[in-house]
């Protein structure tokens, strides 16, 4: 490296540190957007289950993740009737 001319040392210098700092930069906007995505989502689900008849929905945290419980989306005589007329519509004549 002492036969480089100090101009391309210089040059080469700066584009490492410039390189690092652009990872740097980069690395902290991707998780710092993705961890306000995430709470987006978690505000907007919470807010549905909020706005949910009571016993209707039910929001289950597992390990962090909150999503439905598809089972307490409908009532029992609600599946029964949804499970009928999947059935009826899936025969043939």
């Amino acid at each position: 490296m002492d036969r480089l001319p100090i101009r391309v040392r210089v040059t080469l210098a700066f584009a490492g540190v410039m390189a690092v700092v652009l990872v740097a930069a980069g690395l902290f906007i991707y998780l710092r957007l993705a961890h306000e995505l995430d709470e987006t989502i978690n505000a907007g689900l919470r807010a549905r289950v909020a706005a949910a008849e009571p016993g209707r929905a039910v929001l289950v945290e597992d390990d962090g993740v909150l999503e439905f419980a598809p089972a307490a989306l409908l009532t029992p005589g609600e599946a029964a009737r949804a499970r009928a007329a999947r059935s009826s519509s899936t025969r043939t004549t």
